[in-house]
């Protein structure tokens, strides 16, 4: 089986950034299979039985992928390597383009995908992704869908006066905990539900575009802060 380029690229994308783990396969036009899975850890083990998974439902071989699409976090260290190093591989292997979308960019497309309504076209979006160590990595967004500021690793005593004013819409899956605070409950935000945690659904629509190949980032892992790792005693001491 060869690709048929008449009918657009066939795009291989995953995800392991964060708390949940997706794989999906975009050829003619659609998403022709797809896999999702609430996942903190883990991802390891279960990435490459998902792609096997997504490639024979979608009748598709590693030789007919044009493009790889991956998720570059922020979001779990351990989840970001091993789908950048997977992606890396497969690219390499089949001599492909590796296209490279933050998680910010990514949970923003989904809720803009969820946009309904002229409330909505007018309302800034907030992405929050828990860094599962008592902070949140936000990023804002005009309703335009242009970035609003750097991303930044944020505490939960400091978000109100990192928001936008007015109306906003959240996303990502630090949202909903950011709505559990006392001085966030009573302003006029709503949770984007579908925009939870990232889809490689909509990972895969994104690089079969045409503009994605001049969007990629480069395929490096985006760190809002240091892993957390034990340095050892010898050098600790010195």
């Amino acid at each position: 089986m060869t690709p048929d380029s008449s009918s657009g690229p066939t795009v291989l994308a995953l995800d392991t950034s964060g708390s949940a783990g997706s794989a999906a396969v975009f050829r003619q036009g659609h998403v022709a299979a797809a896999r999702f899975e609430i996942r903190s850890r883990g991802h390891a083990e279960r990435l490459m039985p998902m792609i096997a998974e997504v490639l024979e439902e979608a009748a598709t071989s590693y030789q007919d992928i044009t493009r790889l699409a991956v998720t570059v976090g922020p979001g779990s260290f351990t989840g970001v390597r091993v789908g950048l190093a997977t992606a890396r591989a497969l690219a390499l292997g089949l001599e492909c383009p590796l296209l490279c979308l933050d998680s910010f960019a990514l949970l923003a497309e989904q809720a803009r995908e969820a946009r309904s309504g002229d409330e909505d076209t007018d309302t800034p979006l907030a992405v929050l992704i828990d860094s599962r160590r008592g902070d949140v990595f936000l990023r804002c967004y005009a309703a335009s869908g242009a970035p609003l500021g750097s991303p930044e690793g944020c505490s939960p005593d400091a978000l109100l006066a990192r928001l936008p004013r007015g109306p906003l819409r959240l996303a990502g899956d630090g949202a909903e905990r950011a709505l559990a605070l006392p001085e966030l409950a009573e302003q006029p935000y709503r949770f984007v539900e579908t925009a939870r945690h990232c889809d490689a659904r909509s990972l895969a629509h994104w690089a079969a575009r045409p503009s994605a190949t001049d969007d990629s980032l480069a395929a490096a892992p985006l760190y809002l802060r240091a892993p957390d790792v034990s340095r050892p005693r010898e050098a600790s001491a010195q």
